[in-house]
């Protein structure tokens, strides 16, 4: 279901740009963006959308966590563990870690509850009982059966279907009694009246029962009584702050109890929810209830039952709710564990919801979100279902909002978008990106490969006003100054300032400016705006246009932050204290005269593509997992304070293994020879924070935890130590330190008598040593003096001689002869191991057959000599184009190339092959012009079982290409 939200327009600075840092095919094809600011008039301050995005979601399915599939309950715990009853036990989520508490005639946990003193309890099948940490950290399990049957004889509990916490203990309730043990293990049971299953619940501070033939039940005076007879079919039942007792039923109706009697209450979506089969309900503490379902949806309504939300997030059915101290919201379901966070501040739209392609632009346009990608255009046409409103397979690579709709650019040319129809505005425009004049509201401006399209706007309608092709024209950024003129950042050279003509749709000069610039040889420049300022930035720093001159600026240590990313960066100005900046990797927030980094989606989403203001505080992120979307209004979640806490200590020596008090009352003793091996863990699920340790006074330095929360120290010099760990956000770490004290023991020879004693025993061993080998080397020392100078030139020379032909050797083994690049052994080699990595690691592995087209009607035609030459080319322009961490382009044989690419998916290797494939035929026009055919393969997604397998299933796939005629790229298909 859409949420309808508030969208106004403002009025930013109009730049644009491109990323750069990787091939300029992949820049001019694939990552085309730039910040989309709409002029004021493009949106009413009150017009609305609809928006199928999620919010930010961790899953965890079975692969990824110990246990068995389903799951049944799920809590927290006061120190911030989250508990899972599940089907194989209970599982353990603490610091980004799973693992699995032992429930000793337990299997299965079936429900779960927290004392209001920190007591866990668990109930299961036949049995219920209480975990409790002890104090070396490890949960041990207390079975409360013997409480009541203490003969145990056959199987008198059955399921424990509710574990219910009160303030002096627990109950757990069966289909046929109801129990109660206390933090004392006091204890009292009660019989269910009536047949037939019962469910339990907590209303306020009682316990009611409802059995399956309609009888509801109230525990009172120490009794079950009546309350009220033929109660319809109910999925939960509680009471709210204001002491209003709300019931869910099966059909999905809301009921009030009112006079002793339920009454139902008009509730919009009750059709919609009874559909979805509600299951379990959470009542949060500001009385919105979050509904879970067997269809895997959750429905969020405010205390008055106004649907907040509607969200689809699982498959599977959810079976508990339970929330975090973070404002996160866990589902137990019949397959995944998923957390999710509550905050409407960010939110996700992602391929899952119906798009095809790759994402390169989204926002929201005259009331309607639009997602531009490599596939086409589509709308969010709410309910979670995408519409495709352009045509099928063409490149959307931008759009800009204009009033009453949106300019689109694609690889064929510029459309309009208004009141629901897709027109051609101009044609044969290989168009990237779009900006609007602010200075000509009726004029926007359009980048192609190598020219400028001015377009002009009259009565609402778009159309092309003039247009320069000019091979010079090589922009990858592009803003608009104070008088009108643009400022354009370029491919491998200086920034351009290109003056219009008065009314903007003519072009009267364009020069380089370089002065003040510092640019490396063949380095991209980059422009952008802030604070009514241009600036520009290279590889070698970021500079502010002092009217006749760039001046070096940090702009406020934004230069430091994004370190070698700097022509990649972009600057957006979407209203007061809504100032933003970003790389390809990074995004950041202007706040308190400072740039501090923002986390997409808390740190879930990696990957900025574009970014549009969008009007109000509703601001779009393009990121390579989705549209986010920002909600500037609402406050960032705030957690508790990250201090670190201690998991275990565990000291090993040969095969024993003990483990030490988590708080001993004095430092515990460790002997030398051990290992002491600590567990740490962050209580938070901020991804901002990190951990550091040190043992003091060994470590000067402290130690950036990986995301393990481990540290062992072997063979310590006796002495006190203490371990150190501490949390940072934005380099400033936390107050608190966690410390664990410990003394190392000396060995015994390591006491200060057994070593006064070996001293002087060595002394005097030493001195008669050294008298008889003086004597004896003085000797020796004659007879070598005259080997060791002849020996000496002799294996200088062999060294010289040896280390030449190594060299040789080794360039031979690995080198293609003819193209410089690897060859085919170094590829097999590299392959197999690269193969084997991903297989354990479960990690993406891309490879690309590439054939030269035509190579052997070229070789016949001008010899084998220009042939070789070509080939020669043919790699170099390929290594050029490859930009990959751990890429390996290799000669497989012939004109046949292979790019390896390590953790690649489908996406990120076809926007490694466009790259090859424009890098070649954009190579000088004066020489031959190369084409190739491309065939792609992926381990995960085509399943290859081996290497060589992903090689055939490539191989396979160049057939294909080269079949469907050439100078194109194909994926490998069964």
């Amino acid at each position: 279901m859409a949420i309808e939200s508030a969208h106004p327009a403002i009025d930013p600075p109009q730049a644009r740009s491109v990323w750069q840092g990787v091939a300029r095919s992949v820049l001019w094809c694939w990552l085309v963006l730039g910040f989309s600011c709409a002029l004021g008039q493009a949106q009413s301050a009150d017009s609305a959308y609809s928006w199928s995005g999620l919010p930010a979601l961790q899953r965890f399915p079975p692969g990824d966590r110990p246990g068995g599939q389903q799951s049944f309950a799920i809590t927290q715990t006061p120190a911030g563990e989250i508990l899972v009853a599940n089907a194989d036990g209970v599982l353990r989520y603490f610091g980004g870690h799973w693992s699995k508490l032992d429930l000793p005639l337990m299997n299965t946990a079936r429900s779960l509850a927290v004392a209001e003193d920190g007591q866990i309890y668990v109930g299961g099948y036949h049995h219920f009982g209480r975990l409790a940490r002890g104090m070396d950290g490890q949960y041990l399990f207390e079975d409360l059966d013997d409480l009541f049957f203490p003969d145990r004889r056959g199987a008198p509990l059955a399921e424990i279907w509710e574990t219910l916490a009160d303030p002096d203990g627990v109950y757990f309730g069966t289909n046929s009694e109801l129990f109660w043990v206390g933090a004392d293990n006091s204890h009292k049971r009660w019989t269910i009246p009536g047949s037939g299953s019962a469910a339990s619940y907590r209303v306020g501070e009682e316990i009611w029962v409802r059995r399956e033939g309609g009888t509801l039940l109230a525990l009172r005076d120490d009794q079950l009584s009546v309350l009220l007879e033929d109660v319809p079919r109910m999925t939960w039942i509680g009471q709210q702050r204001d002491g209003r007792v709300l019931a869910l039923m099966h059909d999905g109706s809301f009921n009030v109890l009112e006079d002793g009697k339920l009454s139902p209450l008009a509730v919009a979506v009750s059709a919609e929810l009874g559909e979805s089969s509600p299951y379990c309900v959470l009542l949060l503490a500001d009385d919105s209830l979050l509904v879970g379902t067997l269809s895997g949806e959750v429905f969020w309504f405010s205390h008055d039952l106004q649907l907040r939300q509607r969200w689809p997030i699982s498959p599977f059915p959810i079976l508990s709710m339970g929330t975090d101290w973070e404002n996160g919201l866990w589902l137990a379901t019949d397959n995944e564990v998923i957390r999710l966070n509550l905050s409407e501040r960010w939110s996700l739209l992602g391929p899952d919801r119906g798009y095809r392609g790759t994402l390169l632009d989204g926002g929201v346009y005259a009331g309607e979100v639009l997602l531009a990608t490599s596939m086409g255009l589509y709308r969010d046409a709410g309910g979670g279902s995408m519409e495709l409103v352009g045509p099928e397979g063409a490149e959307t690579r931008d759009t800009e909002a204009v009033p009453g709709g949106a300019l689109v650019a694609t690889g064929n040319g510029v459309y309009q978008r208004s009141e629901g129809r897709y027109e051609l505005v101009t044609e044969d425009a290989n168009a990237l990106y779009l900006i609007l004049s602010r200075r000509h509201p009726d004029i926007a401006y359009a980048i192609e490969d190598a020219g400028l399209l001015i377009l002009g706007q009259k009565d609402g309608r778009w159309s092309e006003s003039s247009r320069i092709i000019d091979p010079a024209y090589r922009f990858v950024s592009l803003v608009e100054d104070r008088s009108g003129a643009l400022w354009a950042g370029q491919v491998g050279d200086d920034p351009m300032r290109i003056q219009l003509t008065p009314d903007g749709r003519g072009v009267i000069d364009a020069t380089r400016q370089n002065t003040g610039l510092q640019r490396s040889v063949g380095a991209d420049s980059n422009t952008f705006g802030f604070a009514g300022e241009i600036y520009a930035s290279t590889d070698e720093g970021i500079y502010r246009w002092a009217g006749d001159r760039f001046l070096a600026d940090s702009l406020h240590g934004l230069d430091r932050l994004v370190a070698n990313r700097l022509t990649e960066i972009l600057v957006d100005e979407c209203g007061p204290g809504q100032v933003y900046a970003a790389t390809s990797r990074q995004l950041f927030h202007w706040t308190d005269q400072a740039w501090h980094p923002l986390p997409l989606m808390d740190g879930q989403v990696q990957g900025v593509v574009g970014f549009d203001c969008g009007g109000g505080d509703d601001h779009f992120i393009t990121t390579w997992s989705g549209l986010a979307r920002l909600r500037a209004d609402s406050e960032a979640p705030v957690g508790r304070s990250a201090a670190p806490t201690l998991e275990s200590v565990q000291v090993s020596q040969g095969d024993t293994e003990i483990r030490l008090a988590l708080l001993p009352e004095q430092p515990p003793q460790v002997p030398a020879a051990a290992t002491v091996r600590f567990r740490f863990a962050l209580p938070s699920f901020d991804r901002g924070w990190r951990m550091q340790s040190r043992l003091s006074p060994q470590d000067a330095f402290w130690t950036d935890d990986p995301g393990l929360g481990l540290r062992e120290f072997s063979a310590q010099s006796p002495g006190e130590f203490e371990f150190q760990v501490r949390a940072l956000r934005d380099q400033s770490p936390a107050a608190e330190v966690l410390r664990y004290r410990f003394v190392v023991v000396p060995r015994w020879w390591q006491t200060g008598w057994a070593m006064l004693a070996a001293m002087l025993l060595l002394f005097v061993v030493i001195a008669l040593i050294v008298r008889w080998r003086l004597k004896r080397l003085e000797s020796q020392n004659r007879n070598l003096e005259q080997t060791v100078k002849e020996r000496t030139a002799s294996l200088e020379a062999r060294s010289s001689e040896l280390e030449d032909a190594n060299q040789r050797l080794r360039e031979l083994a690995d080198q293609d002869g003819l193209t410089g690049v690897a060859n085919r052994r170094r590829l097999e080699h590299d392959l197999e191991v690269a193969f084997v990595q991903a297989a354990q690691a479960e990690a993406n592995l891309a490879l690309l057959m590439i054939d030269l087209d035509h190579f052997k009607q070229f070789n016949d035609r001008y010899g084998h000599l220009r042939g070789d030459d070509e080939l020669r080319r043919a790699a170099q322009l390929m290594q050029r184009a490859l930009d990959w961490p751990g890429g390996l382009l290799a000669r497989y044989g012939g004109e046949e190339f292979v790019v390896m690419l390590p953790g690649a998916d489908l996406n990120q290797a076809l926007a490694q092959a466009a790259a090859i494939r424009s890098t070649l035929a954009h190579d000088d026009p004066q020489q031959h012009r190369l084409t190739v055919s491309i065939g792609l393969s992926e381990r995960r997604s085509h399943h290859a079982p081996s290497a060589n397998a992903l090689l055939e299933q490539a191989d396979q796939a160049l057939y294909l290409a080269k079949g469907g005629g050439r100078d194109r790229v194909e994926i490998f298909r069964r």
